[in-house]
């Protein structure tokens, strides 16, 4: 008797437990890892839509699922990519999935969305595969900052070394 009791007790800890972990982790947004933070010469601008554009055209199947939203800063010299995997964004059917060969896909373009800084958590509460910020330091020098998913970034930062070269006179 007194070892089944003991055997419900543990496994009631043990589930307590569980739950406990489960929705704490549920609850609190994970912040992404930084992968990558260097300076760059150039301007920021510049450099996020070289950045956007070579990731838009890239062909990989892995990477046509991925869309990006390339973000610069009205009241601060600062612009943002985010890499989004459409397959957790809202609004993807099989009418315009890309993972769909029919699909009628909405390709964007490299051109900007101007926020403001204090808009920046409000409107990108989706799910990103990584965010590569560019703040300009000065009038020569752009501080790059990328958190995210090793993968994804590791393809977005070489992208931005190639922009960067390619920018330099």
């Amino acid at each position: 008797m007194q070892d089944s009791s003991l055997v419900s007790n543990i496994a009631a800890s043990s589930l307590g437990a569980f739950l406990l972990v489960a929705c704490s982790h549920l609850s609190s947004p994970v912040e992404k890892p930084q992968r990558y933070a260097e300076s760059f010469a150039g301007d920021h601008q510049v450099l996020a839509r070289c950045v956007t554009e070579k990731l838009s055209s890239d062909s990989r199947s892995f990477m046509r699922i991925m869309r990006f939203k390339n973000i610069a800063y009205s009241d601060k010299n600062t612009s943002e990519i985010y890499a989004f995997d459409t397959r957790y964004l809202p609004g993807v059917f099989a009418s315009n999935s890309p993972t769909n060969p029919d699909a009628v896909v909405d390709f964007h373009d490299a051109t900007p969305e101007v926020q403001t800084y204090d808009q920046r958590n409000v409107n990108n509460q989706n799910v990103h595969a990584f965010a590569l910020g560019l703040e300009q330091t000065d009038q020569l020098s752009v501080q790059a900052i990328l958190k995210g998913d090793s993968y994804y970034s590791d393809i977005a930062w070489k992208m931005l070394q190639s922009c960067a070269a390619a920018a330099k006179p």
